[in-house]
């Protein structure tokens, strides 16, 4: 009996390192496809690794940045704003306020932007880009 639980968790622990190479494999090509232009099969691959770990930091936000490359400013700022909620350290998090208030400014939605650039550098003083831009 105590085998079969052991290889039962074998199994287990075994199967979830699969999805975790997925979701590398899938940020990597997003990654490639990303640095070729191609921003539309980039998003696939950063959708597919969402999909797989909706929590996950990088592919998130590295899907907000094809997003905003397509010019998708509203799915940028919706997907930023999930960066905002899963960001390990205040650091990421202002980057991604300074992300969000790129995409207004893109929209030409100027107080959007105001709040979003203050809101990073609550988070980060000293954010000189996110300063400058504001």
């Amino acid at each position: 009996m105590n085998y079969r639980l052991l290889i039962i968790g074998c199994l287990l622990i075994s199967l979830s390192g699969f999805g975790q190479d997925e979701i590398k494999r899938n940020m990597y090509y997003g990654n490639q496809a990303f640095v070729d232009g191609d921003y539309e099969k980039a998003a696939e691959y950063y959708r597919d690794a969402v999909d797989q770990s909706p929590l996950n930091f990088k592919a998130n936000y590295n899907l907000s940045n094809a997003y905003y490359r397509m010019n998708k400013f509203d799915k940028a700022m919706e997907r930023m704003n999930t960066v905002v909620n899963v960001a390990p350290t205040s650091f990421d998090k202002s980057k991604a306020y300074h992300n969000i208030g790129n995409a207004h400014v893109m929209k030409q939605d100027w107080d959007g932007a105001i709040d979003a650039y203050k809101s990073g550098l609550r988070l980060n003083p000293s954010d000189e880009e996110s300063r400058y831009n504001l």
